[in-house]
């Protein structure tokens, strides 16, 4: 997002890009990186940038997958900033999420992530007041795909993944994703005013649960 508003706002055609993390909770700074961008090119009136997503020793489907940002100039007087969900990044139909049902699965911290490294990349450029407004559109082209692998359908988002994060660094096979969508996942059935929630181990145990039980799903 942030080599895609250079790009657009000042020809800047380098082959990597250098972001902040999210600082720690004792207000420290965040940790910067630095990440190759797989694609970097304008389209019409677009800028468009791609990384490739490096999950390292962690089992994630979305391991490789392309990240991409495109960003244009929005003929306004308004100066103000609009990021949303291209092809592949899903969108939350409800209520119990960190997202409000009806935009895209882009959660909070990575959003506020976009947004610091665009304004970033406008002061760079000469600041906000010179460009106008701008639209950011974050998409995964492989996204649809990888979704039907993840628990995003039983959660209510629909048409992609989820852009998600806290630290901006994957733990290779730790608990925390898994705790966390445990806790999703109760949310959203509280949200949907269920009193009754079944755990299970697997699909397998589910399925035994449902028949067991007599149980019908109430979210699927």
């Amino acid at each position: 997002m942030g080599a895609a508003t250079e790009l657009l706002l000042g020809g800047d055609r380098r082959r990597s890009v250098q972001i902040s993390l999210p600082g720690g909770p004792d207000g420290q700074p965040g940790e910067k990186v630095r990440f190759k961008l797989k694609d970097k090119k304008l389209e019409g009136q677009w800028a468009h940038a791609s990384v490739i997503k490096d999950a390292g020793d962690d089992p994630d489907v979305t391991n490789r997958a392309e990240i991409c940002a495109r960003v244009r100039q929005v003929k306004t007087r308004k100066s103000a900033l609009n990021v949303s969900g291209g092809k592949g990044v899903g969108r939350v139909t409800r209520p119990g999420l960190a997202v409000k049902p009806g935009n895209a699965a882009i959660n909070p911290v990575p959003m506020k992530m976009i947004l610091t490294e665009v304004q970033k990349a406008i002061a760079k450029a000469g600041g906000r007041a010179k460009f106008g407004a701008l639209d950011v559109v974050i998409s995964v082209p492989d996204g649809e795909r990888l979704a039907q692998m993840t628990l995003n359908a039983r959660l209510g988002i629909i048409g992609g993944i989820s852009i998600l994060g806290t630290t901006g660094i994957v733990k290779p096979l730790s608990t925390d994703a898994w705790t966390a969508t445990i806790s999703a996942s109760l949310n959203v059935a509280e949200a949907a005013g269920l009193d009754t929630v079944v755990m299970s181990s697997g699909r397998t145990s589910e399925r035994v649960h449902m028949e067991h039980l007599s149980l019908t799903r109430r979210l699927t």
